[in-house]
């Protein structure tokens, strides 16, 4: 999967929109000649007005963001197992904040998560690495 992001200009300010791709056909080698479509999948609205910047997504389905109060949160959107359920229904997890004397706005296009849960942000001039347990099993 991976996570596209576009954005309009509306009365009201930038309008950002974010949806999913299943790129797995692309990564699939055939001498058949199957659908080479992607298949793109809205992310709630509920949950696209949460998100300040998209940090990464995790093999279990779920999206890591920082949202508008810089707090570190998920939103489970698939289960690997199921492949892409009915999104309306997503909830959003708040794990723990991000002090926003940490990030610039420069900064804030950097963070990252890794797999097993390690949340890679920009400070100061280094970067700081917080453990947590978001990459494991709930």
């Amino acid at each position: 999967m991976h996570l596209a992001i576009t954005s309009e200009n509306t009365e009201s300010g930038k309008l950002f929109h974010f949806t999913l791709l299943d790129t797995s056909l692309l990564c699939e080698y055939s001498t058949e000649s199957s659908s080479d479509t992607v298949s793109a999948f809205q992310i709630p609205l509920h949950i696209g007005e949460c998100i300040e910047q998209p940090v990464g997504l995790l093999a279990d389905g779920r999206l890591v963001f920082l949202d508008k109060a810089l707090w570190v949160c998920t939103a489970q959107l698939w289960l690997p197992s199921a492949g892409l359920p009915e999104m309306s229904e997503t909830a959003v997890t708040r794990h723990f904040f991000i002090p926003r004397d940490w990030l610039n706005s420069a900064g804030l296009g950097l963070c990252r998560v890794q797999a097993d849960g390690k949340f890679l942000c920009p400070c100061k001039d280094e970067i700081a690495v917080i453990r947590s347990d978001i990459g494991g099993d709930w």
